[in-house]
């Protein structure tokens, strides 16, 4: 009649969040601790990245993740660290010194042409 729910099998899920702060992670810690069989977890600001150990189903971790703590969460892939790496080559590179400009050579009295909002 009734079938009889097994709980999942014992493993290792990794998930990327998006925490920004020791708050987003306090918040991710306190969900974790909440949840059922769920025997041990790592969470790495620096990384963004949650390691999860237990009897948890992966989609389930990930919606539980997202609803309580309000942060975006997905697996951790190597698409997803290939992406942190050219956002963090983005904001650092070359490319933002190189088109960096400094307010007074933009707004120069000697060219009076040079700013059409005065």
């Amino acid at each position: 009649m009734f079938k009889s729910k097994r709980p999942p099998e014992f493993q290792t899920v990794v998930v990327k969040v998006d925490m920004r702060s020791d708050s987003c992670s306090k918040k991710v810690v306190k969900c974790l601790q909440s949840m059922k069989h769920v025997e041990e977890f790592d969470v790495n600001l620096a990384e963004k990245k949650v390691t999860v150990t237990g009897r948890v189903d992966p989609k389930k971790l990930i919606k539980k993740l997202e609803n309580k703590s309000g942060r975006h969460a997905e697996f951790w892939t190597e698409r997803s660290l290939a992406s942190l790496e050219s956002r963090k080559s983005w904001r650092f590179g070359s490319s933002f010194r190189d088109s960096f400009k400094r307010v007074t050579t933009i707004f120069n009295d000697e060219d009076t042409n040079s700013c059409s909002i005065m």
